[in-house]
């Protein structure tokens, strides 16, 4: 639009004071218009939006309590059956018994980790589950990684 405004300018280098005053008014206004326009484009678009938005639901987990010589096993099961943690293993190296009992008070994954470490366990993420055992040096894992599943450089040996 000012480049409209402009070229009227050079087009008409006789015009009156008056004349060009009411052509800038007329551009303005034409601005404004605009603005408006776009601004309650805008703002129904946005209102749309937020009509159909999903919002994510916040999950709270309250604390889970144990009675006295509870293993290991049974509070991991029941952790990640509350929490929705798919389990597909739990081979626990040492079920440890807690004598006292436990409660648990952090988050469900920070649960199972300090539990599998107090039974000195491992953790293995694989296939959109998690697996507890001990991983042995002579055993046979059935992963194969090469350059199409994730490798960067060339494995090196470490002793």
């Amino acid at each position: 639009m000012n480049t409209d405004r402009r070229k009227w300018i050079d087009e008409h280098p006789h015009a009156s004071k008056k004349e060009v005053t009411a052509k800038n008014k007329y551009y303005s206004n034409k601005k404004k218009n605009y603005a408006t326009n776009a601004r309650s484009a805008y703002n129904k678009q946005r209102k749309e939006l937020n009509n159909k938005k999903k919002y994510q639901i916040k999950k709270s987990y309250e604390y889970l309590s144990f009675k006295k010589n509870t293993k290991a096993s049974t509070i991991v099961k029941k952790v990640a059956k509350e929490s929705g943690i798919k389990l597909a293993k739990v081979n626990l190296n040492y079920d440890r018994k807690y004598t006292n009992g436990y409660t648990a008070k952090s988050k469900p994954m920070k649960v199972i980790e300090q539990i599998a470490s107090d039974s000195d366990t491992d953790i293995i993420y694989r296939n959109d589950a998690i697996y507890l055992e001990k991983l042995d040096s002579k055993r046979k894992l059935n992963l194969y990684i090469d350059y199409t599943t994730g490798l960067l450089e060339e494995p090196e040996y470490q002793a």
